[in-house]
């Protein structure tokens, strides 16, 4: 099947989907900022991993969990590349953090990052990161 523009009616899973991972990232991160010597830094390292690795399987947590998977714009599987390329556009964050001192300025950017992305989610159907790798989320 040929499809080339993402699915409107998609639009809540994919928010609901993004939700679960950003529990699921913090759920992961929120015990390590507590480490001594770096805990920060630790979390912050973990939660950019997290949010660049998260489709690299095919789908991330949150859309395994309700039947979504990545694919390229005309249907055809998505490649590690692509999948790597859409999260981009999330690690701004988690990569503020690592730096001492402007890592503090890090959840600032992360929020401003999620208003754009939920902006493009909205009135677009995808993501600013789908936009840059070719891609757009399916129902499997």
């Amino acid at each position: 099947m040929v499809k080339s523009r993402p699915d409107s009616s998609l639009t809540g899973l994919r928010a609901v989907g993004y939700v679960i991972d950003g529990v699921a990232g913090a759920v992961l991160s929120f015990g390590l900022t507590w480490l001594p010597d770096g805990g920060a830094l630790i979390s912050g390292a973990v939660l950019l991993a997290w949010w660049l690795l998260r489709d690299l399987p095919g789908a991330s947590l949150g859309k395994r969990l309700l039947g979504l998977k990545v694919v390229r714009r005309d249907g055809s599987p998505s490649d590690v590349r692509a999948r790597l390329l859409r999260n981009l556009t999330l690690i701004p964050g988690p990569l503020f953090s690592l730096i001492p001192i402007a890592g503090l300025t890090g959840p600032v950017v992360s929020l401003c990052l999620v208003l754009v992305e939920v902006g493009f989610l909205v009135l677009r159907h995808e993501r600013l990161g789908d936009r840059l790798a070719g891609t757009m989320v399916i129902q499997k």
